[in-house]
């Protein structure tokens, strides 16, 4: 019994081993054919859209589709700046930028639009936003130095309730909104 168990332990990996090649030879064997590999993406036209789409080969051929080629859909869904009517800038597919009515423009311009600013808004509130955003909630760009004062860290003591509050690091603006007060830094390294 004892040199049955010994043998097996021995043949154990070569075992696996074994299996682990014959999986991957059966598996390439498999995929090599080209009419299997379902799970390949293409580039398909299906008969109720006029917009091809990328999907699985095996999706395209059980809804009829038609594969073109993959170039096409690389060009329609690569990420373009588009400006709407409306005058809004966005990242958008360029098929969907189209579809949408909107004109394609400089990445330049969406680089600016989609830039991180310092915003302040009409109830005073100091952000840090996209600049497009900022203009679309009526805020005004200001000095970027500002934004770093109101993000910079500060050890705050705040209330927590009536009788109990709390010593940590918190932004600047936080300390504020949370009524506390700053203290020296060394009051929240213990």
């Amino acid at each position: 019994m004892k040199n049955k168990n010994r043998i097996i332990k021995m043949l154990m990996p070569k075992i696996f081993i074994i299996a682990i090649l014959f999986s991957a030879v059966y598996t390439t064997k498999l995929f090599a054919d080209d009419t299997i590999p379902w799970l390949l993406q293409v580039c398909c036209t299906y008969p109720d859209s006029n917009v091809p789409m990328r999907d699985f080969r095996g999706v395209c051929k059980e809804q009829n589709g038609k594969e073109v080629d993959m170039g096409i859909c690389d060009q329609l869904y690569e990420s373009v700046c588009c400006q709407t009517s409306s005058g809004d800038i966005y990242r958008e597919f360029r098929v969907t930028c189209r579809d949408q009515k909107g004109i394609e423009t400089l990445k330049s311009r969406c680089d600016e639009a989609f830039e991180t600013i310092c915003c302040q808004y009409q109830d005073g509130e100091i952000l840090r936003d996209f600049r497009t955003d900022c203009k679309k909630k009526r805020g005004s760009e200001i000095d970027r130095a500002q934004c770093d004062l109101m993000f910079e860290q500060v050890c705050c003591k705040y209330p927590m309730s009536a009788e109990a509050f709390a010593i940590n690091f918190r932004f600047r603006n936080e300390c504020e909104q949370y009524k506390g007060i700053e203290l020296d830094r060394e009051e929240c390294e213990y």
